[in-house]
């Protein structure tokens, strides 16, 4: 076993997709009077970026990069994807390092693994089958059941819960294509019936919710809560509606939109939109356009939020961003409860009051399908990065059992190279960014450390997010060092004494190649 009598820099990225190599390249590019060679381990299989120095008594230089645990595909299916599993790990995030359990989370989960992910489809199989026949039926059949078979290949190593309904949904689906297929008169009752339930499901949906409104708001005023961790429990409660929803309203206005361009009877298409509307429930006109407005509203006021953050003078860009983000948290919740009174002030179902019948389904959902655009307005913005982190912390909370859970893996990435590198160097510096911090700060805490070693995080949001909106314990150790810039609208100080330096002016990103890191890299009490 080879050692070394230097030490070893063991740099740990945040946010982004990084090719493996990319941030030692750039650590290193701090040391502009040593020159490095490349030269990887590989530890069980798993190979790590390494940077020799010619000076053998310069630290090598050592990369944790987990940019490759489970994130789905850069395409259209892989937006898709991203919304299914965020919303997934939003339900499943169980909070456990805390003792407060909501009591109706359970029944959210269940609601959204059992129910919503699969309600849409028997809606869709009905209004093709109400409206097309011969090839174009067939086509639009096929992509009914392709869509469900897709959902139920995105949630493989999920929930077993999950895995059934969607199972089931499926052979549902098939069934119901081949009884229609041969039985077409039973179309009369299946669409009020499966309009029905999607009505229903969307109504318990907001009801669920606004329990949970309730049940955080008593043990926020039993202090069981603070305002910033019961403001993130209520939003990991209604987002995934919210995510679904805008997929919903994708997918309707795609699927009408190709439909009109077929040829069809326009009194059966008449006919089907009566039907829906009748048996709907509410007024689809102005509860799909308050939810469109709502969730539009959001992302206009994450765009004034980003110009107000970058009009602020520099020393106050991290604070003025950090308050951005409470205020989202009050406005979000205030907004999306303008759709589920929409819902109520328009039920008509069970004969409270007749649905007017008169609103165009195919206008309704094109327009509430331009609830994305404020959205990509922010695609090329720290907005972008910010949505970035927060999904990284998500899919680092939520249940390690789910496939897309990355506390195990990255942690176990982490501990395998820190473990190699006290065997092998002198003494280990890690120098983790962003959600990379938190990965190493939690996974140091757990593991044996056997030569001098330190921590220096920049960027990190174990305070300014996790700890006070998710309840997480941040410790104390030995040797930590805790650098920010001003502006960083992600990371800041953590509640530990003695540990926090605000190294100036900036953002997020560039950690990595900013001058101002290496005073602290150096010291040699670091």
């Amino acid at each position: 076993m080879k050692t070394y009598p230097q030490g070893a820099f063991i740099a740990v990225h945040g946010v982004g997709i990084p090719a493996p190599g990319e941030i030692v390249e750039e650590l290193s590019r701090l040391y502009p009077d040593k020159s490095y060679s490349r030269s990887d381990v590989v530890i069980n299989g798993t190979a790590f970026a390494r940077l020799v120095p010619d000076d053998e008594r310069a630290p090598h230089i050592i990369e944790v990069n987990w940019s490759d645990i489970e994130r789905p595909q850069r395409s259209v299916l892989g937006a898709a994807e991203w919304v299914v599993a965020l919303s997934f790990a939003l339900t499943r995030a169980k909070f456990e390092w805390t003792k407060v359990r909501l009591l109706v989370s359970t029944w959210n989960r269940l609601f959204f693994e059992s129910v919503l992910l699969w309600i849409l489809f028997p809606v869709l199989l009905g209004f093709a089958n109400a409206n097309l026949s011969r090839y174009a039926l067939l086509s639009a059949d096929l992509v009914v059941i392709g869509l469900a078979a897709i959902t139920l290949f995105i949630n493989r190593g999920t929930t077993r819960m999950a895995q059934v309904a969607g199972t089931v949904a499926l052979g549902v689906l098939v069934l119901l294509t081949l009884l229609l297929a041969f039985r077409p008169e039973v179309l009369r009752y299946l669409n009020p019936i499966a309009v029905r339930a999607y009505g229903l499901a969307q109504m318990f949906a907001g009801v669920l919710i606004f329990l949970t409104a309730i049940n955080v708001a008593w043990l926020a005023l039993r202090g069981e809560l603070t305002v910033h961790t019961a403001l993130a429990r209520l939003a990991f409660s209604y987002l995934p509606l919210v995510l679904l929803s805008a997929l919903g309203s994708i997918v309707w206005a795609v699927f009408l939109n190709l439909f009109l361009r077929l040829p069809h009877s326009t009194d059966l298409y008449n006919a089907w939109q009566k039907m829906f509307l009748a048996h709907l429930g509410y007024d689809l006109k102005i509860t799909e356009w308050a939810m469109a407005a709502a969730t539009a509203g959001i992302g206009f006021f994450a765009i004034a939020a980003l110009v107000s953050y970058l009009l602020a003078a520099p020393a106050r860009q991290g604070i003025t961003a950090h308050r951005a983000i409470y205020l989202a948290l009050i406005v979000m919740p205030m907004m999306l409860a303008v759709p589920g009174a929409a819902i109520v002030a328009t039920l008509h179902f069970g004969g409270l009051r007749p649905g007017s019948g008169e609103e165009n389904v195919w206008q309704v959902y094109t327009v509430s399908a331009m609830r994305i655009v404020p959205w990509l307005l922010t695609a090329v913005t720290p907005i972008t990065t910010l949505l970035d982190v927060l999904s990284d912390v998500v899919f680092y909370i939520t249940d390690r059992k789910l496939r897309f859970s990355s506390f195990d893996a990255c942690n176990r990435r982490f501990s395998l190279l820190f473990e190699h590198a006290q065997s092998r160097y002198a003494w280990v510096r890690v120098v983790a960014h962003s959600q990379g911090s938190v990965i190493a700060h939690t996974t140091i805490a757990h593991v044996a450390v056997t030569v001098p070693t330190s921590l220096t995080t920049i960027g990190s949001p174990l305070g300014t997010l996790y700890g006070k909106y998710l309840d997480w314990v941040v410790t104390p150790r030995k040797g930590w060092r805790n650098l920010y810039r001003s502006g960083d609208y992600i990371g800041g100080p953590v509640d530990v004494p003695g540990v926090n330096e605000d190294i100036g002016p900036g953002g997020h990103t560039n950690y990595w190649s900013d001058v101002r890191l290496l005073p602290w890299l150096n010291r040699p009490d670091s």
